[in-house]
């Protein structure tokens, strides 16, 4: 649907274009004729899979949250069948802080206090989110503004949309509780739980759990261990890897009472945070492999082999070609290859790495008769089957950096 054929609402607003499409609507940036100001018009349209009664507790539930007047919560303006009118706002979700890298830990301190502020009052007036995640939590562009939201402020968004399509469908299966995958009686507690995910992946780059397949995901859920993020970020400030442990809890009664309990932790967090503390570099490579192999594990060999690859290169320049670590990296590389099918590049790598381990490490090392036992192991499925893969001959120089003769 182009510009031209924006859907009809009402007289009041002149469509100017499509801000995006998605299984929960359309939304649109639109004047309102009666001043000329802009919003943002959501628009269920009429083919939409969502049941009239889900379209209504949409609607109900987003002008509830909307008309609380809240500085962190996307005002409402006008409610129309199957359409709101909602604030316009300039900024990025924190999505795209996600993929910008690991967030700075003093501003992630700010931002989920704001959230659990939002969740606060949307909860008192009697509105859960249900789909809270990075997606659906705004961070404004940061400019004056006399008497409204605070510099760089959070506005929540989303209320209700998690009612117009299977979680599956709309991204929320990552950040899902226990009790919302079993579908048993639910509270705001899924939502600070949902806070916990958010917390987790802006402090290390990904969620808490990952998995191929929605059914993986709700495994992890349900019966995995609760995850620290300061295993995979050691510089995270002191205690709050604990009240991310608190949200993640599998039991709703294990979490922080309400918001206001999980705000009153974050505070105390922030109170005694003075800044980063510059980690071992060795601490931070580790972690960071073991975030690859996450990913690997999850059923994303590829994934792993790039973040791997990257990784090499950058153990070499700070630590050394033959640091220990280093080579360790380099050995890690070879075998989610092999995990990838790039059998012909694990069993090349491994090739030229083992003398360098042998030199590095002695002969008599573990890690150099497994490599031993896994290059043989590669060779002989590469006589197997051919044409598994690419050998890259010379790539363990240019990976560390070496001269190539």
């Amino acid at each position: 649907m182009s510009d031209l054929q924006a859907p009809p609402v009402d007289d009041r607003y002149q469509m100017v274009r499509r801000l995006g499409q998605s299984v929960t609507g359309d939304r649109w940036e639109a004047v309102d004729r009666s001043d000329g100001h802009r919003v943002v018009l959501h628009l269920v349209p009429p083919h939409s899979p969502a049941p009239p009664p889900a379209v209504d507790r949409f609607l109900d539930e987003a002008e509830r949250a909307g008309r609380l007047g809240h500085p962190h919560l996307v005002a409402v303006e006008n409610r129309a069948p199957r359409a709101l009118a909602l604030e316009l706002l300039s900024g990025h979700t924190l999505d795209a802080v996600i993929a910008a890298g690991p967030a700075d830990l003093g501003h992630v301190l700010v931002w989920a206090q704001q959230i659990c502020e939002a969740l606060k009052a949307a909860h008192a007036a009697g509105v859960v989110h249900w789909g809270v995640k990075p997606g659906r939590i705004f961070l404004l562009t940061p400019q004056p503004v006399a008497g409204g939201a605070p510099l760089g402020a959070i506005k929540l968004l989303g209320f209700g949309t998690a009612h117009l399509a299977p979680a599956t469908e709309t991204g929320n299966a990552p950040y899902l509780a226990p009790e919302q995958w079993r579908q048993a009686p639910a509270d705001g507690r899924c939502d600070l739980y949902a806070l916990g995910c958010v917390l987790f992946e802006l402090c290390t780059g990904r969620p808490p759990y990952l998995g191929g397949s929605a059914q993986e995901l709700m495994h992890r859920h349900l019966n995995d261990p609760v995850p620290w993020p300061g295993q995979v970020r050691p510089d995270l400030p002191p205690g709050l890897d604990q009240v991310v442990q608190a949200l993640l809890a599998k039991e709703p009664a294990a979490r922080p009472a309400d918001a206001a309990d999980a705000g009153a932790r974050l505070a105390a967090v922030a109170a005694g945070y003075r800044g980063p503390v510059q980690p071992d570099p060795r601490d931070q490579l580790q972690a960071q492999v073991d975030q690859a192999w996450a990913f690997g594990e999850a059923g994303q060999p590829g994934e792993a082999v790039g973040r791997l690859t990257a990784l090499v290169t950058h153990a070499a320049r700070l630590l050394g070609a033959a640091d220990p670590l280093t080579l360790q990296i380099c050995y890690d590389l070879a075998i989610w290859r092999g995990m990838a099918d790039d059998i012909a590049g694990a069993a090349g790598l491994l090739g030229e790495l083992l003398p360098l381990m042998t030199a590095t490490l002695g002969p008599g090392d573990e890690d150099v008769a497994k490599a031993t036992q896994d290059l043989w192991s590669f060779s002989r499925d590469l006589e197997r089957k051919r044409n598994r893969g690419h050998s890259r001959p010379g790539e363990l120089a240019m990976l560390l950096g070496l001269p190539v003769y």
